[in-house]
């Protein structure tokens, strides 16, 4: 009788150690969950940077912007908090945003390049919520900028984040980002809807129906996916009644949950809601796509 073996479908990120002289792999050393996930937003932002500070003309920090700015829900949404913005403020006023869950600061990143990109020159005051871990990177990086910014762990009470949402011009809940790198979002979302914000954008992955909100993402994290009509219950508070909601399917955002082959649907949705704005996104969404206006040899 044939021996049967179960596969499974995994990932590992790290290198391999070689004995000097010899091209046989003699360890692999593993790189953590976290050292992956925060290399993965130093890369995309410092992306950002160079293209803002237009620094790069010949490395390939253009094309990597081009070919993730339409898969990378901090981009996206970045499109859709710079649309909120610039009907209410003018040059020279400040901004101010918390962004909770932010990591290190990605769509913090793409929200000021989408807001130079139309010309509007604001200084954005950021207050990012996080982990602990996430803390020196996004010290680091975004101290190195003329935009106002400091970080709180999501330890603090919860009492002075709901403060810190009732002043603020924009608050962004990033689900997705959470849900991602983490697996969990720690802060309740309808603690924040309560605090009445006066313009709120939140993402989340949303699954297809409720019998597919189950899923494990590609490192191995087991997720728990609302579904849309969750979110609007949520939301309802601030939204009377409208519905607040877009959703993107793209086979990109599958690609951070292993597939599910007893799912009927299986599809990954990308979800973005907005609240005191006129901004609709489930038009905005699907608008034309941000193009970077190069003045320098095309490698933009």
């Amino acid at each position: 009788m044939m021996n049967e073996y179960k596969k499974e479908l995994g990932w590992s990120v790290g290198r391999f150690v070689y004995q000097r002289g010899s091209s046989a792999p003699l360890h692999f050393m593993e790189l953590q969950d976290f050292h992956v996930d925060s290399a993965q937003g130093m890369v995309e932002t410092i992306v950002l940077r160079a293209i803002r500070t237009r620094l790069q003309s010949d490395l390939p920090a253009g094309k990597f912007f081009e070919d993730t700015k339409d898969t990378s829900w901090n981009h996206i949404a970045a499109r859709i908090a710079a649309k909120i913005i610039m009907p209410d403020f003018q040059a020279g006023q400040h901004v101010r945003i918390v962004e909770i869950h932010s990591g290190i600061g990605v769509l913090f990143e793409a929200l000021k390049l989408n807001l130079e990109h139309e010309g509007l020159q604001v200084f954005l005051d950021h207050i990012g919520i996080g982990t602990d871990e996430y803390r020196r990177q996004y010290e680091y990086i975004q101290s190195l900028d003329e935009h106002a910014s400091r970080y709180l762990e999501e330890a603090e009470r919860e009492d002075e984040i709901v403060r810190l949402c009732q002043r603020a011009d924009l608050v962004v809940f990033n689900g997705a980002e959470a849900l991602t790198h983490r697996g969990t979002q720690s802060i309740d979302l309808a603690r924040i809807v309560a605090a009445m914000p006066k313009r709120l954008l939140v993402t989340s992955w949303v699954a297809s129906n409720e019998n597919e909100t189950n899923r494990t993402t590609i490192k191995r994290r087991n997720v728990q996916l609302p579904i849309v009509s969750e979110l609007c219950q949520i939301l309802s508070p601030i939204t009377e009644g409208t519905q607040p909601i877009g959703e993107l399917t793209d086979g990109a955002f599958s690609d951070f949950f292993l597939p599910e082959p007893n799912y009927a649907d299986g599809r990954i949705r990308f979800a973005i809601a907005c609240a005191g704005s006129d901004v609709s996104p489930l038009v905005d969404l699907r608008s034309a796509p941000f193009e970077f206006k190069s003045d320098f040899n095309g490698h933009l």
